[in-house]
Order: structure tokens, then C-alpha cells, then sequence
């Protein structure tokens, strides 16, 4: 995949000299949030963006026709702005920015390759957004695990919504990634990790799939 399959996306430079994009999508609870604080914790010059952070206002989600809002689908975010902000923290990863979580030294030397991270549970199917990104990441889960999880997790966003609604993670959530995984599953470009892992062996396998395309590239 190129950006310049894409009508306005500008291509990244193989190696801009200044930051270093990688996406890191996956299945809902699969540990996506949680590796990144992991590595964020271990890597210096660390700026993260949550999908969360760009859902549309609920008056904007997409509806079943039972009146459920379905959060679950690419839909239900506001893709230009998450895929605008994307560009701007490449364009100037020194500028501070209220939406991200960031461990980087704002007044770090110009030539500081800093590390984004982009994560979330819909971010590879943002084709746009995919196209800013040197390396993606896809975090897998089974269904029996994923559910558990999800039954257990507490939400920042959206906690009315928590617990779900009744057959919400069967009828949404779960279709949504088996979607979204049947057509990525073939993506050579992509680096697919198991969820169920502990969150320092994920942490170190894209901790070295980083290393090494920046070495590839650089």
C-alpha cells in the first residue's frame, strides 16, 4: 500500500529524520492501550494517539435499527480529523498537543527521531491513516477471551455504554473484527502478534519489529 493510492495523502519520506509512525491495531481487549504504555514506559521520545480520542458526538454514530449505537464501526469516527492530526504530529513532533500522550522532549534538537504510536481497534481499516505509518502492528485474540476481557474491562470513553447492551459484543464487536481481520489476514506488510501473550512479550516483539525497520530504512 502507497499513500499516493490515495487522492490528498501526501507519501511519507522512507526515513523523515524526525519521527518514526507505527500503527498498532488489533481486536477490542487484545492489549493494544496497554503495550503502548509498556514501550512508552521503555522508549524515549514517545508520542501516542488514541482512536478513542476521535469518535463523532453520539447525535453522529451510526444506529441498528433497534436504536443501538453501533461504536464499532469505521463510521463512527471521525476519520479526516484523527488522519489530519496524524499528519500534523509528523509534520511537528515538537509541538504540543492536548490529544496526545506524549513522553517526548518538546525542546528535544530538531533532528530527534522521535516514535509515534497510533492505536486503536479500527486504525488499519483508516486507509488514509495506514498510509502515514512505516510499520503496522495487529494484535489477534480468540472469541472466548475477548469476551471475557471485554466483560471485565472498565472504559474512559463512552462509560454509558458500559456494561454493553445485550448481544452488543456478539452482534458488533465480534463481526467487526473477524471483518476487519478476513481482510488484512493476507497483508504480508503486516506484523500480526498473539493478544493473549503477556504484555512484555508483546512489548518485545514490537519493540524489535520497530528496531528493525528503522534499521531497514534507514
Amino acid at each position: 500500500m502507497d499513500a499516493s493510492d490515495y487522492p490528498g495523502v501526501q507519501s511519507l519520506p522512507h526515513h523523515s529524520g524526525t519521527i518514526f509512525t507505527v500503527a498498532i491495531s488489533g481486536a477490542t481487549c487484545s492489549g493494544k492501550t496497554t503495550v503502548v504504555e509498556r514501550l512508552s514506559q521503555q522508549l524515549e521520545h514517545v508520542i501516542t494517539i488514541h482512536q478513542d480520542d476521535f469518535y463523532k458526538e453520539r447525535e453522529c454514530v451510526p444506529k441498528s435499527p433497534e436504536g443501538i449505537l453501533n461504536w464499532d464501526t469505521p463510521e463512527a469516527l471521525d476519520a479526516e480529523k484523527l488522519h489530519e492530526h496524524v499528519r500534523r504530529v509528523i509534520r511537528d513532533p515538537h509541538l504540543f498537543c492536548p490529544l496526545c500522550t506524549s513522553r517526548s522532549d518538546y525542546n528535544a534538537p530538531a533532528h530527534t527521531q522521535h516514535l509515534l504510536f497510533i492505536e486503536g481497534t479500527m486504525i488499519l481499516s483508516l486507509r488514509k491513516v495506514r498510509a502515514l505509518c512505516h510499520l503496522s502492528c495487529f494484535l489477534t485474540v480468540d472469541f472466548d477471551l475477548c469476551r471475557q476481557r471485554r466483560r471485565t474491562k472498565s472504559y474512559n470513553t463512552n462509560p454509558e455504554e458500559i456494561p454493553d447492551p445485550p448481544s452488543y459484543f456478539d452482534r458488533y464487536v465480534w463481526p467487526a473484527y473477524l471483518t476487519q481481520l478476513q481482510a488484512l489476514q493476507h497483508d504480508s506488510s503486516i506484523t500480526f502478534l498473539d493478544g493473549s501473550r503477556a504484555t512484555e512479550e508483546l512489548a518485545t516483539s514490537i519493540g524489535s519489529a520497530v528496531s528493525s525497520s528503522r534499521n531497514r530504512i534507514a
